[in-house]
């Protein structure tokens, strides 16, 4: 297996942009000085599918909506164990039910209610297989979702789900507008509870987020997040270096030695999980025969691949 490390270049994102944290950008200053960005932007390879939650399955999705929508759990960046974010706190009275107590008074950007109803909107919705939400297989063991009261949520499983509060920490389990979704395209005109609000979609060219300044917690310091679609690296990193654009995440490790080198970027690399493999399609003559398999894998250089991403990956 090959653990990688994601590149996250000039601001640590989230961070960032979420209140109460702190980080470092590419000029040196620090958070106390925030306040004097008005605008985030963003070099991102590819334009986002959709940006509903329920309806996609890709990160390009994920880096806008989790600026937009909320989980009901977080996972901690330091100890990745999952705590409270819209949820106030959970019991498990057996091995199959998972009783969750909601936080009050906050509302989605359009006004709606945030409480158990559009809870339980939602994960009906991931569930539902008329509507083929991709990532429906997260609550694929929950048998039945009730509502306790306004504010509580019961989940029942058909089996003990030990993933359970991790699976409610995953963004395509963010909680939508009951209202928006029914009577709009979420897709197309996202509606959360979190701390930026989608203003604007030039499709293949930006998304804008701009600041809740009706947020729950803290509001943002920054003002607006523009997500830039910028398709060559090359151009993406130009940009970088002239300040066309602030934050570069992901690129291939062969452009490491080119950004570092830029003055006033800063250079962050964190532990990821993915992990990358060949696969075959074994139904498919030569590729049936295991010894075929055997011999491709062990054909490949896996020591030589790892060692052409200039430290920014292992295997075992």
């Amino acid at each position: 297996m090959k653990k990688y490390f994601k590149l996250i270049i000039s601001l640590l994102f989230i961070c960032l942009i979420l209140a109460g944290c702190g980080s470092s950008t590419g000029n040196g200053k620090d958070q106390d000085d925030l306040e004097d960005y008005d605008e985030l932007i963003y070099a991102t390879t590819s334009d986002a599918p959709g940006l509903s939650p329920i309806d996609t399955n890709d990160s390009v999705t994920s880096d806008v909506t989790i600026q937009i929508y909320e989980t009901l759990f977080v996972l901690d960046p330091e100890t990745m164990e999952p705590q409270p974010l819209l949820a106030e706190s959970y019991e498990t009275p057996d091995d199959n039910t998972w009783e969750i107590k909601l936080k009050e008074g906050i509302e989605f950007h359009d006004g709606t209610p945030f409480n158990a109803e559009s809870v339980k909107y939602t994960f009906d919705q991931l569930k539902d297989p008329d509507r083929g939400a991709p990532r429906g297989s997260l609550l694929a063991p929950v048998e039945s979702i009730e509502i306790g009261d306004e504010y509580t949520v019961i989940l029942k499983t058909t089996e003990p789900y030990g993933p359970m509060l991790a699976v409610l920490s995953h963004t395509n389990a963010a909680i939508v507008s009951h209202t928006a979704d029914q009577e709009g395209d979420i897709n197309q005109d996202p509606v959360g509870t979190g701390p930026f609000v989608f203003d604007e979609w030039i499709q293949g060219d930006r998304i804008t987020l701009k600041r809740n300044d009706n947020y729950w917690r803290e509001p943002a310091q920054l003002k607006n997040v523009t997500y830039l679609v910028v398709p060559d690296i090359s151009t993406a990193i130009s940009m970088l270096e002239t300040g066309d654009v602030n934050l570069i995440i992901n690129f291939p490790s062969d452009h490491l030695s080119r950004v570092e080198s830029l003055e006033g970027v800063e250079v962050q690399k964190s532990e990821g999980t993915r992990v990358s493999y060949f696969g075959f399609n074994m139904e498919k003559e030569p590729f049936t025969d295991l010894a075929f398999r055997q011999a491709v894998a062990y054909a490949i250089d896996q020591e030589a691949y790892v060692n052409q991403l200039n430290g920014l990956g292992i295997h075992n």
